[in-house]
């Protein structure tokens, strides 16, 4: 499962972070890409995938509160 996991958000990362112009890293994801690739993915796991990326970002200080609250706020 924790490699489920990990693949959804590599491929959320490849997918949408990196096609942008510029491009950016996962711990500068925003709510609304996160909601973009929810909607666009249809799969009820990947949403499992993102609330658990986000609780080890909060417990490794990968992300600020304010972030991971607006986070946290799409995936309920």
């Amino acid at each position: 499962m924790v490699e489920q996991h990990a693949s959804t958000i590599q491929q959320f990362g490849s997918n949408v972070l990196l096609n942008q112009t510029p491009s950016h890293e996962l711990l500068d994801m925003t709510p609304d890409e996160v909601e973009f690739y929810l909607q666009t993915t249809g799969v009820k796991t990947v949403k499992t995938s993102f609330k658990r990326f986000v609780c080890f970002l909060v417990e490794a200080d990968g992300i600020e509160y304010e972030q991971s609250e607006e986070l946290r706020q799409l995936l309920r």
